[in-house]
């Protein structure tokens, strides 16, 4: 099965939007999970990284957004020929009176939701993990937190497994937001909170779980601390089909 992963992380430009280099560790910890036995097994070679570092990519401190934004654009429309995407954008972002998500890459410069799902093949699970606060580059709180995948988790035939529940889950693009339209997300020293508990939840199941089984885990937790450790509301969200079978996110 030809399946394809692109994870774009932004931690900030430092005018537009703070420069918060936690974020930077997004890229590891979804990459590390894919190709994990848990994950699906995912080889190296299948993952597309884009990291807009103003600080060590060149890419961000020599290109304008419109150029940076036409080589995201140019990522995304490589995937509409995959039979499974999984996308992730973690970064900055902010939502508009119409209900649309943007995420920033660079200046002014925004993607939204909208113009990402358009690119993406039938199948594929995208994850934004931004703020959603209407209209502004609201910033990402951040706090300690403690979570590690030292812990390789040994799946017996993962490849396959994933692939089976793949072939059987429905065609859509399964959005996952890390925030509800409004709030704002916040950042651990291991990356952004909601991605890293959703990759704990999964690392941590000890059944197979779907894309909708480990963002309900992952709320229920988000939701519960965001106010009580974080001092920030924080409620993600998920826009999927009513029914499944719905894509793999955890096998065992």
């Amino acid at each position: 099965m030809n399946i394809k992963a692109l994870i774009v992380v932004n931690p900030g430009d430092g005018i537009s939007s703070k420069y918060i280099g936690n974020i930077l560790k997004d890229e590891s910890l979804y990459s590390d999970y894919l190709i994990s036995d848990k994950g699906g097994k995912w080889q190296r070679a299948e993952i597309d990284t884009i990291i807009l570092d103003i600080k060590e990519n060149s890419l961000m401190r020599y290109y304008d957004g419109e150029t940076i934004k036409n080589s995201v654009i140019n990522h995304l429309k490589k995937l509409g020929k995959v039979d499974y995407a999984f996308v992730v954008f973690s970064g900055h972002g902010y939502m508009n009176e119409k209900g649309e998500t943007f995420f920033g890459l660079k200046d002014e410069s925004v993607i939204s939701d909208i113009e990402i799902r358009n690119l993406l093949p039938n199948k594929t699970t995208l994850i934004m993990d931004c703020c959603r606060r209407i209209e502004s580059y609201t910033l990402l709180a951040e706090k300690s937190a403690s979570f590690s995948l030292d812990e390789e988790i040994v799946v017996a035939n993962a490849r396959d497994k994933f692939e089976e529940a793949l072939s059987c889950a429905r065609n859509s693009v399964v959005t996952m937001y890390s925030c509800a339209p409004g709030e704002s997300s916040s950042a651990t020293p291991q990356g952004g909170l909601y991605s890293t508990k959703l990759i704990s939840c999964a690392c941590k199941a000890h059944r197979p779980l779907d894309v909708i089984d480990v963002h309900n885990q992952a709320e229920a937790i988000v939701s519960s601390i965001s106010i009580k450790e974080y001092k920030n509301k924080q409620n993600p969200r998920i826009s999927c089909l009513r029914s499944g079978p719905y894509f793999p996110f955890a096998v065992s």
